[in-house]
């Protein structure tokens, strides 16, 4: 049900897409070169406060591609 353009990799990634922007998991990441998402600039935070500072950061660097993302890894546990 629902549009066909939210086609994700894993189960994790639609999780991430519709509930978690209300934990504190977001960062700034500025990417450089080839590669997703870039370098990490800040800490974990909300995403109003992530948001905010990639909006300052965009307006002082028009040039730099700055976004949000999470860190958080998700993988197979080896026993």
């Amino acid at each position: 049900m629902g549009m066909d353009t939210g086609w994700f990799g894993s189960f994790l990634e639609p999780y991430f897409d519709a509930i978690a922007c209300a934990l504190p998991i977001w960062r700034v990441f500025k990417k450089e070169g080839e590669g997703l998402p870039g370098r990490a600039l800040t800490g974990e935070a909300g995403w109003n406060e992530t948001w905010e500072e990639i909006y300052r950061l965009r307006k002082s660097d028009p040039d730099g591609h700055y976004d949000c993302h999470h860190s958080v890894a998700a993988g197979v546990r080896k026993a």
